[in-house]
């Protein structure tokens, strides 16, 4: 168990990424000995030695999943969605394939690409929002469901 903040034993959440990582790399390179040797005086990984096992933005897509979206007012009720909004706009630009799913405007398509291409943005669910036309928290629990 790990300390909270406020000093109270609290459930551990999430994974140990170190110790994921550390007990990955000695299973991709145990049938290889020497190899990470050789990496480490080399000054490289040796895991990340090989030139499939890079993300680039020819093999890297990014999916989002966001209550709140990028449609002005509808879906932009409480600050997320500016957060959401700004950086997968960012990394479209840079040239990665993003994909936001967001409680969306009910009279806009389901589907739209922006930023040439590079943006997929994922209105769901529309049945729900055109029940609910207020804004993305109107009809919260059918919504809740849906998703």
């Amino acid at each position: 168990m790990a300390d909270a903040p406020n000093g109270n034993q609290g459930p551990r959440i999430g994974i140990d990424m170190r110790r994921y990582h550390d007990r990955w790399r000695r299973e991709r390179t145990r049938d290889r000995p020497g190899q990470v040797e050789r990496a480490h005086r080399a000054g490289r990984d040796a895991t990340m030695s090989e030139p499939g096992l890079q993300f680039t933005p020819d093999n890297l897509e990014i999916v989002f999943l966001s209550f709140e979206g990028s449609d002005q007012p509808y879906s932009q009720a409480g600050g997320l969605g500016v957060r959401v909004s700004n950086p997968t706009r960012a990394l479209a630009r840079a040239g990665l394939a993003i994909h936001l799913f967001s409680v969306g405007e009910p009279d806009l398509p389901d589907y739209e690409a922006q930023e040439d291409g590079q943006l997929y943005l994922r209105r769901w669910p529309q049945w729900v929002s055109a029940c609910h036309r207020a804004d993305v928290y109107d009809g919260e629990i059918e919504r809740v469901h849906d998703y």
